[in-house]
């Protein structure tokens, strides 16, 4: 059955700030709430987590992203997580002007995060671009993250990055996921899952006038 009450996990009971564009994941008994809230100003990313199925959460919700709290937009965050206590949270920023993509992981089930998050797409300068939609998976010590990025164009392109120390470390450049020419065509709102070292990414693409539905997939851990 459903519960008696519903659960506020912003901490914000009074409704004196907006939160929105909540996400959500799971592995056994944890699971991790993620979104973007204003309390402090301009929108700030937080989590909030349970370790025995939902029964009891933080009492107080914790702020992931690492620039000063409220001083930039942080939104649309993303979320993944294991048994091994590992949580990574990707979301789009933008601190340096347009939209980068930014990401930041817990070894602690999500009670902290760390002080340095990291840049993921990172092969133009920082906020002249706009990159959005981030998505998530994680599968063991391997993470991707995927969205559509501006940087060849008025036309978006599909990049990712990848992480295969459970988020803590990433390439030191994005990459692009589709095979055409860059640029040459409309490609947006990718989605990605994984399982071992094999990942599939799928995107709308507007290549042949209309939108299609394109696949790509890498089977080495998101080398090649």
């Amino acid at each position: 059955h459903w519960q008696d009450e519903d659960l506020a996990l912003d901490n914000d009971i009074e409704g004196k700030s907006m939160s929105k564009g909540p996400a959500i994941a799971a592995s056994g008994d944890n699971a991790w709430v993620t979104w973007f809230d204003q309390i402090n100003g301009a929108y700030d990313i937080f989590v909030n987590r349970t370790q025995n199925g939902g029964e009891d959460w933080l009492n107080t919700p914790v702020r992931v992203d690492a620039d000063e709290a409220g001083i930039a937009y942080s939104a649309w965050p993303q979320i993944a997580g294991n048994n091994d206590g590992n949580v990574v949270v990707a979301w789009e920023d933008r601190r340096d002007g347009k939209s980068d993509i930014y990401v930041n992981a817990s070894t602690d089930n999500g009670e902290s995060f760390s002080n340095e998050e990291q840049r993921l797409d990172e092969g133009d300068d920082p906020g002249s671009a706009d990159s959005f939609f981030p998505q998530i998976a994680m599968a063991g010590e391997n993470v991707y993250v995927v969205w559509h990025d501006e940087r060849y164009g008025d036309n978006s392109d599909i990049l990712g990055n990848r992480s295969q120390s459970s988020g803590q470390t990433w390439k030191g450049e994005a990459f692009r996921i589709e095979a055409d020419a860059e640029g040459i065509a409309d490609s947006r709102n990718p989605f990605v899952v994984a399982q071992d070292n094999t990942v599939w990414v799928a995107y709308q693409d507007d290549r042949a006038v209309g939108y299609d539905i394109y696949l790509q997939w890498s089977s080495d851990g998101g080398d090649t």
